[in-house]
């Protein structure tokens, strides 16, 4: 994880607009697709339920953050930052039975 971080730092340090946004898409496409591996792991223990949910967390707030960072205001960086708070929140609610 925190190799991604670094790599998403250089990524938005040194590209230029239009090359920034591809390659922000890109990476918020890997983070996306690394979600659903998470999700789709057998998790068959509590600790691995927990461990598997704080990832898929963390991965909703790096897409939130690259979203705002990276993307023009507008619908599409709304929809995004909204679908992975909506993400997030199913995982915190306390309804959610481990």
């Amino acid at each position: 994880m925190k190799f991604l971080a670094v790599a998403i730092v250089v990524i938005l340090s040194s590209a230029s607009s239009a090359t920034r946004a591809d390659e922000c898409e890109t990476v918020v496409d890997a983070l996306k697709k690394l979600g659903d591996v998470v999700t789709k792991k057998d998790a068959k223990t509590t600790p691995s339920i927990c461990a598997a949910m704080g990832q898929v967390l963390g991965l909703a707030q790096s897409v939130r953050i690259i979203a705002k960072e990276c993307y023009d205001e507008g619908k599409k960086r709304d929809d995004l930052m909204k679908d992975m708070a909506e993400s997030a929140k199913v995982f915190q609610d306390d309804r959610f039975d481990v």
